[in-house]
Parts: structure tokens; C-alpha cells; sequence
């Protein structure tokens, strides 16, 4: 299977870690451009844990990399000055969630980015709108009452989209995201999700909501044989050892790619969680106060660790001090009241 710049992904251990660092940059760019932002703050960090060695050499390696948002082709008409007048409006509208207005002014847009864009504003739109009809004077209503309307519509113009063969691999995971609240129980949407990572290599979300498709073991391994053998594809086979608590499995990749990421935290975190899971707390411990002092305002994952230090003895003052430090970072995270609440019952009990 081939990706969007019709080169193949180049394998794991052909790989240099300028490439890493090459499809890295590019990555957090086109991500960041479509919205995506968790993905373009995973592909950002993993980028920051390089050996800085590999980032010295970049230097001399020739950068293919568009910051613009059309090739001087595209721009040599009049239509693609305007269409990219529009997305820079459009994106504008969406990075302050005005995501009805953000569709409004890409409607007529033809280019996968925008139709992307549009798609993903409409598709947020109705969500903001379904978790505001879910509230009522007397509380929250069952979430089953709760939908997002513009779901169909999207569905409509994305199947149009799909029959006519001009979905990228961004819009192939946003048809993923429709179809997996359209019919949750679709029997595709894996495959669906498979197909975006194929075509766009290095979106994260999509490889989590592939990973979210896969419940056991055989499920995995029938899925790995129709990846090649990337560093997308090896961090994807790691979560998901993590995910299906194949402990042994999960350090022995771990170590296979930690020589070329030594300072990733991705990996770092799925070392901590592996051993928390073998209840080996103070490992655990020890890995987390590192990411800790390298990374003090992380909320990612962080709610795992006070769980670590409430499970051993002598922990309180660690405890509480991380629950403050949350209270500063952030206080509505879901991580921080997750932390607030063990520290308080620590303190009660």
C-alpha cells in the first residue's frame, strides 16, 4: 500500500532518524492545517524526543517540506488564489470554535483539505450542539436521546466523496469518524480506519481509533500483517500491547526501537503503564518522576501515577503536591480531578 506522496513508507530498520524527523515535521504541519490537534501535539513530541544529534545533521539534509498551502501549480490560476483565501479564513473561524462559520465559508471548496476542514467543522459543530441539548433545567438526559445531527448530512456528501474516488487519508478518517457514530456496529469501520493509516501514514488519531477497533489478540495480528514494518506501525503494536496487557511483549518491542528513541515519552509512558500493570509500583514510580522533572505542567497519563502513589506507602506529600501542581496546570482536565480525588481519599483514609 502506498501513501499520499506514492512512495512507499520506508521500513524500520532502513530508517534514518532524519527521515523520523523529516515526516515528523511535516506531519505536525499537515495535522495542525486540518485541525488535528492531539495528533499534531503527539507527532510534535515525539519530533522533540530525537537524539539531538539527528537534529543537528538535518542541516545539510534537503527539507521537503510545504509550508504553503497549494504547489506553485495550484496557484497559477485565480480559483486557487481565492480557495486559499478561504481556508485561511475557515481556519481562522475554527481555531476560535466557530465551526459553524468555519463550513459556511468552505462550502463551495473543492480541495481535499478544505473538504476536509468543512467536514470536520460540521462534524464538531454537532457534537457541541448534541452535548448541549443532553443538558436540560434538571440535569443531564440519557445519551442515547443525544445526537448529533449533522451526521447524515456529512455521511451523504462523504459517501459522494468516496464513490467518486477523491478521499485522502484525512477524509477517509473523518467518513471513519461519521460511519463509527452513524452504526457503531458497523463491521468496517475497522477497515475503514485501516485504509486512512495506509494512505496517510502519521495521523495518531487514526491509528487510535484503529486501535479502538480491536479487542484481542488475533484481531492484532491479522491487522499487522497488512502494515509495513514502520515506526508508526511499531509505536501502534506497542499501544496496542499495552491496551490488551501483553506485558512481555510490550517491553520486548519497547527495546527493539528505544535505541533510536531514547528520549521519547510516548515510550517512556508505555513503560510505566506495563509495569503498573505487572504491579510493579516502584518501576513505575521511578519512570514517572523522570517524565515528571523533564515535562513538570504533563497532565497526559499523569492521573496513572497518582494511582501508583497512592498504592505505596509513604507517598502523601508526592501525592499532594501533584494534585496541586494539576490544580495550576489545568483544573477541569479529567486527569486533574482524577488526581485531586486519590489525593483526598488518601488523606481521608
Amino acid at each position: 500500500m502506498y501513501n499520499e506522496a506514492g512512495t512507499s513508507p520506508t521500513s524500520f530498520e532502513s530508517l534514518t532518524l532524519e527521515e523520523v524527523g523529516l515526516a515528523l515535521r511535516k506531519a505536525v504541519t499537515e495535522c495542525s492545517e486540518r485541525g488535528l490537534y492531539f495528533a499534531a501535539k503527539w507527532a510534535a513530541e515525539t519530533l522533540d524526543g530525537l537524539p539531538a544529534s539527528s537534529k543537528e545533521s538535518l542541516e545539510s539534509v534537503k527539507m521537503d517540506i510545504s509550508y504553503s498551502f497549494f504547489t506553485q501549480k495550484d496557484l497559477s490560476t485565480n480559483i486557487d488564489y481565492i480557495e486559499n483565501d478561504k481556508y485561511l479564513l475557515g481556519k481562522s473561524y475554527f481555531d476560535v470554535k466557530e465551526f459553524d462559520r468555519a463550513a459556511f465559508v468552505l462550502e463551495r471548496c473543492k480541495s481535499s483539505k478544505c473538504r476536509f476542514l468543512k467536514g470536520y467543522s460540521k462534524y464538531l459543530a454537532g457534537e457541541k450542539r448534541k452535548e448541549e441539548e443532553s443538558q436540560d433545567i434538571m440535569g443531564p438526559l440519557d445519551d442515547s436521546k443525544s445526537l448529533n445531527k449533522e451526521i447524515q448530512c456529512l455521511w451523504e456528501e462523504m459517501e459522494t466523496w468516496r464513490d467518486e474516488g477523491e478521499m485522502d487519508g484525512f477524509l477517509i478518517y473523518l467518513y471513519g469518524l461519521i460511519l463509527k457514530q452513524k452504526n457503531p456496529q458497523a463491521k468496517n469501520i475497522k477497515d475503514i480506519f485501516l485504509e486512512s493509516v495506509l494512505k496517510y501514514h502519521y495521523n495518531w488519531s487514526a491509528w487510535l481509533e484503529l486501535a479502538n477497533c480491536i479487542t484481542n489478540k488475533d484481531m492484532m495480528e491479522d491487522i499487522l500483517v497488512l502494515l509495513p514494518d514502520t515506526f508508526m506501525s511499531r509505536f501502534f503494536r506497542i499501544y496496542l500491547s499495552v491496551e490488551l496487557l501483553d506485558s512481555s511483549k510490550c517491553l520486548e518491542l519497547i527495546g527493539e526501537v528505544q535505541h533510536k528513541f531514547v528520549e521519547n515519552k510516548f515510550l517512556q509512558t508505555q513503560t510505566a503503564i506495563t509495569y503498573y500493570n505487572n504491579r510493579d509500583y516502584l518501576t513505575a514510580e521511578s519512570i514517572f518522576e523522570n517524565i515528571i522533572k523533564s515535562d513538570p505542567y504533563r497532565l497526559d497519563d499523569i492521573d496513572l501515577y497518582s494511582n501508583i502513589l497512592y498504592m505505596l506507602e509513604g507517598k502523601c506529600a508526592k501525592l499532594s503536591f501533584l494534585a496541586h501542581m494539576s490544580c495550576h496546570t489545568d483544573k477541569f482536565r479529567s486527569e486533574t480531578m482524577c488526581i485531586v480525588g486519590m489525593s483526598l481519599y488518601y488523606l481521608t483514609y
